[in-house]
């Protein structure tokens, strides 16, 4: 453990997830970590616009805090109508920023001319930059990150990548959550777009190098919190790689350590990994909730919500 360079809040996350990562998840992550970030499942402007009831994705609570809704879209003026139609009704309140999903790989989202946003917006970085500045405006103050790739098969490469991360990094946006691969944008499944690609973990290290002034999100084969460790102590000895997949280029001991990890479905099919996170990445000691505890609150919680 490094008690003089301990970790501040953020630096663990549980990753957004449609059809999983919803407040239920996230109260029970809370529930095993008061200090890991969470995140809402997508939800679509669209789906906001026309839908007069809201999605269910959107249903946040106080007791999950904090959490980062994740938006997804492609058109400016719709994220600034959406947002500010969330701000106008309150229902920002219980986040504590947003995130536009640049790397979702799923058809239905990054098919041109059907969704055409998700992980198609790193072709066009310019229409992400206006989009992530028309959102920081309707959000009144609320921080704006982007989620994407390492790119497309259509548009790769790290020159690439950088000149996304310089352009977006032109207006208010100082934090970039990275999928440590690339993105296939047919041909394949998005489980296989999440084992296929070959992972490079270096190229997200290389970025925080490269800028300094911005913060990086390492995403992508994190399977337990040593191996996030290893992205977030990497030049220590004392966390190995044993938790995190294999990559082409494994090795980014040389090169500073990022902001923040994020985990993906390892924490939702193991959640109980979370109840280290406060000790191994925050130093935070002190007693934590058993089983007991943590099935027992969190069906007090259900039952009172009416759930």
């Amino acid at each position: 453990r490094f008690k003089e360079g301990m970790r501040e809040d953020g630096s663990v996350a549980v990753g957004p997830m449609m059809g999983w990562t919803d407040t239920h998840f996230r109260f029970l992550c809370r529930l095993l970590s008061s200090r890991t970030l969470l995140y809402s499942e997508m939800v679509s402007i669209q789906d906001l616009l026309r839908q007069e009831t809201r999605p269910k994705e959107l249903r946040c609570h106080l007791d999950e805090a904090p959490v980062v809704l994740q938006l997804g879209g492609s058109c400016p003026q719709g994220f600034a109508d959406a947002v500010g139609m969330l701000r106008s009704a309150g229902e920002l309140d219980g986040y504590c920023a947003i995130n536009l999903n640049c790397g979702c790989p799923s058809p239905r989202v990054a098919t041109e001319g059907v969704g055409g946003f998700g992980a198609r917006m790193m072709h066009d970085p310019q229409l992400v930059l206006r989009s992530s500045e028309e959102i920081s405006r309707a959000a009144n103050g609320l921080p704006v990150s982007v989620k994407c790739r390492l790119g497309t098969d259509e548009v790769g490469g790290y020159e690439a990548l950088r000149t996304f991360v310089r352009t977006v990094s032109q207006g208010s946006v100082r934090h970039f959550v990275v999928h440590a691969r690339d993105c296939v944008l047919e041909g394949l499944s998005p489980e296989e777009n999440r084992k296929v690609p070959p992972l490079r973990p270096r190229w997200v290290h290389q970025l925080q190098s490269d800028f300094p002034h911005l913060s990086f999100t390492y995403n992508g084969g994190v399977r337990d919190l040593q191996g996030a460790c290893s992205h977030l102590f990497p030049s220590s000895a004392s966390y190995g790689r044993d938790g995190q997949a294999d990559g082409e280029d494994e090795s980014w001991e040389d090169l500073p350590a990022v902001s923040e990890v994020m985990i993906g479905r390892a924490a939702y099919n193991r959640p109980w990994m979370l109840r280290e996170a406060d000790e191994m990445i925050f130093g935070e000691t002190g007693r934590r909730r058993t089983r007991r505890e943590v099935i027992e609150t969190y069906l007090d919680r259900s039952e009172r919500l009416g759930y």
